[in-house]
């Protein structure tokens, strides 16, 4: 398997560990190639066995193409549902029904999107679609080349509308449970 501008491997692991975890639907905005999505599948496979649903626009046919045969070589296709969109156009699919399944709420959000301060922000409307309890995972949270990540993220920590807790930091990934 091929996994460029992935995931450090204890990030992996601690994804892993949240999906086996998890007690409903896994939702990943940003896949690229497919490390965090096998990690949070594998994990799923281990626990509760819930889909994946790994959104991307994978504008890079190459990047695409990896991911699929990454997923396959992993054996966890069958997990794993894309959504060939940005951000901002699944979430339009799923206000327009097209992800009916959203509805119910996820257990696991990780969010690894674009990494501009207004991707984020826009990301962070992914939250409230997070069950109570649930955790949310941001990846380069204090990423020195990421800055509008952190920046994004702590605005949002710090605001009234603050719907999640921070539980735990491994390297650049941040771990939060929704309250």
């Amino acid at each position: 398997m091929k996994f460029r501008y992935a995931v450090k491997n204890v990030q992996a692991d601690k994804l892993y560990e949240l999906a086996k975890e998890s007690t409903g639907l896994i939702v990943e905005i940003g896949s690229c190639v497919g490390k965090s999505t096998i990690a949070m599948a594998l994990g799923s496979l281990a626990g509760g066995k819930f889909p994946v649903y790994a959104i991307d626009p994978w504008k890079n046919p190459l990047h695409e193409k990896e991911f699929i045969d990454n997923i396959h070589s992993a054996k966890v296709s069958h997990l794993v549902r894309m959504v060939k969109a940005f951000s901002m156009g699944a979430w339009q699919m799923y206000q327009n029904g097209t992800i009916p399944t959203f509805e119910e709420g996820f257990s696991l959000l990780f969010i690894d999107g674009a990494h501009a301060y207004k991707s984020v922000k826009e990301d962070l409307q992914w939250v409230s679609l997070v069950k109570k309890g649930g955790m949310i995972a941001f990846h380069d949270y204090k990423e020195k080349l990421c800055p509008g990540v952190a920046k994004a993220i702590d605005e949002y920590l710090s605001s009234d509308k603050v719907e999640m807790t921070i539980v735990d930091i491994v390297d650049t990934l941040l771990v939060c449970r929704k309250t």
